[in-house]
């Protein structure tokens, strides 16, 4: 195995890049998943908290640093990403080896993403009906577009304009 800056294959800053998106997908579910920190504490006083409570109230709070993240996540990801184009011979071999790489896992989380969305919808319409006015559920709205034939054919070639099961999907 080659070493690089003293690194073997970016060992190091590939974990710290994984812990990054960790974090910023953590932060994505926290709006859906859960109130937030603010919230938390007009509802449960601390004064009546368990190691369930703290812990939750630790999740939320360490997902507040999600822009960060996704500045490491993005800086070690563009530096990862050049160090590859530089040692490649063919940039056709290369853009072709990351398609094959990040496109099945895409369609993957686009199947995910729909699943759980008609399984969220079935046992819990209203959470799609506009009845509940909490700013989490006013964001699943409109959701109920997303499996129009033409929605989901832009997913699928990565043209969501801002509309379809994953729009921030990078």
């Amino acid at each position: 195995m080659k070493k690089v800056l003293g690194f073997k294959d970016f060992e190091i800053l590939d974990s710290i890049r994984g812990i990054a998106s960790l974090f910023v997908t953590i932060a994505h579910c926290r709006g859906t998943l859960w109130i937030g920190g603010g919230e938390f504490l007009k509802m449960f006083p601390k004064e009546t908290w368990g190691a369930w409570e703290y812990t939750i109230f630790s999740i939320s709070m360490l997902t507040r640093l999600s822009v960060e993240f996704v500045i490491v996540f993005f800086v070690l990801s563009g530096f990862s990403i050049a160090h590859s184009l530089s040692s490649n011979t063919s940039i056709k071999q290369f853009y072709l080896r990351r398609l094959i790489r990040i496109y099945p896992s895409y369609i993957v989380a686009l199947i995910w993403a729909g699943l759980i969305f008609a399984l969220t919808r079935y046992w819990f319409p209203e959470w799609y009906d506009g009845s509940m006015t909490r700013f989490a559920f006013e964001r699943t709205v409109p959701m109920n577009d997303f499996f129009e034939p033409t929605v989901i054919l832009r997913n699928v070639f990565y043209m969501t304009n801002e509309q379809g099961m994953i729009a921030p999907f990078w």
